[in-house]
């Protein structure tokens, strides 16, 4: 059994998808970024797409501690690696990883300091 087989009767909300996508993009590169409620609202139909589509299914907590998971793909994959990866629905992936780009863009202070 697949963990997407476990977690098929398991419905993600895409609101938790987009902060743990965004949680991993900032432990990813040590800062924290911007994403705004019109970030989270564009983003939102293509997640819903991606979850249709069977990623992110299951336990969300593993795939966010799992750097071969849909989150960290999501997140933080190299980009041929990344389409690849979400060939299942590749054209949701491109319209997330728009989303997620202009979200780099906009870190909202340099690298984190080691506390």
């Amino acid at each position: 059994m697949t963990a997407q087989d476990q977690g098929a009767g398991q419905q993600q909300l895409p609101q938790d998808v987009f902060q743990l996508i965004v949680g991993a993009m900032c432990v990813d590169n040590c800062c924290d970024f911007d994403a705004t409620e019109d970030d989270l609202q564009e983003a939102l139909p293509h997640i819903q797409e991606l979850i249709a589509s069977g990623y992110f299914a299951g336990d969300l907590k593993a795939q966010a501690d799992d750097l071969d998971g849909d989150i960290w793909m999501a997140a933080a994959g190299e980009y041929s690696e990344a389409e690849r990866h979400f060939a299942g629905d590749l054209e949701a992936y491109r319209a997330l990883s728009d989303v997620l780009n202009r979200i780099f863009d906009r870190p909202l202070a340099g690298p984190r300091s080691e506390a």
